[in-house]
């Protein structure tokens, strides 16, 4: 929730064995290939929908013959959309390797 780009960019991975390049899968079906990408969309995101998490679950795992780990965690993601405040809930499922974040996949249900 501080939206510390630099922070941000330092958790993420430039590559790992497992997936190459860093990827985000976003909710919508989009690929977000790249730590400078990902920072660039979420500077622009956080300016335009002022996004707020709220984690309320969190597990990892590690997957036998895969070099790193996942961490699969659950939030309601609130923002601001067209000047009304819109929220959802999200699962993601995020691949850590070497201590890093190598990608994540956003799944999504609207909050009704």
């Amino acid at each position: 929730n501080n939206k510390d780009l630099e922070v941000i960019r330092e958790m993420n991975a430039d590559s790992t064995q497992q997936f190459g390049s860093f990827k985000v899968y976003d909710a919508f079906g989009d690929l977000v290939n790249g730590v400078d990408n990902h920072i660039e969309r979420l500077s622009g995101w956080f300016e335009a929908e002022n996004p707020q998490w709220n984690t309320y679950f969190a597990y990892s795992m590690k997957v036998d013959g895969q070099p790193g780990e996942w961490v699969i965690t659950g939030h309601k993601l609130t923002r601001t959309v067209d000047g009304e405040e819109t929220s959802s809930y999200d699962i993601l499922d995020i691949y850590i390797e070497d201590g890093k974040i190598g990608g994540f996949w956003v799944y999504s249900r609207k909050d009704n």
